[in-house]
């Protein structure tokens, strides 16, 4: 689900992505800033997220010294599956992973390569998990994948050793407080740092472009969301649609949204493009 507003910044176009989220109608607050230069990439070690030990997940929560988050993410889902039937999980792969911006194009080829291969090779080993295409979200750049499962399937990738991490695939409230000095924002600023002349795309609940700090800042808007009858998930585009890219389809309360849940993104786009902020 997602929301897509442009930003004019004088001489700087700034266009942003805003994904809006839900379940159980709440909106999440996944700020994300992509920042686009113009330097050179530069080689970095790839590593292992989640387990790198070369053992499956099961053996890791057997173990007496082994990671607590590991066992209380492991009995939360298989607690939600005595339940009900499916459960969206996020599943990490055993890929050698870097950002794309730190890595030289060929090795961009060689990890997303990697990341496809190791997706096939799992998903062939659970063919139940193969057949459900439309449940299934293989990521290009990050060595994870997005699945609904049952009990009998979230156990075969827990014994599986291709797999490092499990989560449930879920929503948190977006939360507001220190934002600008946890970023590193304020430093920035004093540095001269402006964003002229960067393209930056912004993950978030949607942009009130009314707000006085973004008035004439909004060039472009666009919502995708989606009903989800398991999760009670409610789309939160506006009436209820599934994609909208209709004049103030990204503002945050024109659909479903409770009150007071989906101010986020106004918030990030205001620290991103807004006129006159001070924090």
């Amino acid at each position: 689900m997602a929301v897509s507003v442009g930003f004019d910044m004088g001489n700087c176009r700034m266009v942003s992505t805003l994904v809006t989220m839900y379940l159980k109608n709440l909106c999440v607050g996944c700020a994300v800033i992509l920042m686009a230069t113009a330097s050179s990439a530069w080689a970095v070690e790839r590593v292992l997220l989640g387990n790198a030990q070369a053992m499956p997940l099961q053996a890791m929560s057997l173990q007496a010294s082994n990671d607590r988050w590991v066992n209380q993410s492991l009995q939360t889902l298989r607690g939600k599956l005595v339940q009900k039937p499916t459960v969206r999980i996020i599943v990490g792969l055993r890929v050698p992973f870097a950002a794309e911006g730190l890595l030289h194009a060929d090795v961009v080829a060689q990890q997303r390569s990697e990341i496809a291969s190791s997706q096939a090779a799992l998903l062939k080993k659970i063919p139940p998990l193969d057949k459900k295409s439309g449940k299934t979200k293989r990521f290009e750049s990050i060595p994870f994948m997005a699945l609904e499962v049952t009990s009998t399937e979230l156990d075969q990738l827990i014994g599986s050793p291709d797999v490092t991490s499990i989560e449930e695939d879920k929503l948190s409230k977006a939360l507001l407080a220190e934002s600008v000095p946890l970023i590193g924002g304020t430093t920035a600023w004093s540095m001269g740092y402006t964003g002229a002349g960067r393209t930056i795309a912004v993950l978030d609940t949607g942009v009130d472009k009314n707000h006085p700090l973004l008035t004439g800042k909004v060039v472009s808007e666009a919502c995708y969301s989606n009903n989800d009858a398991i999760n009670s998930g409610t789309s939160l585009c506006h009436g209820g649609v599934n994609a909208s890219a209709e004049p103030g389809s990204a503002m945050p309360y024109g659909g479903a949204c409770p009150p007071g849940q989906c101010d986020h993104g106004t918030h990030v786009a205001g620290i991103v493009a807004g006129t006159g902020f001070t924090g």
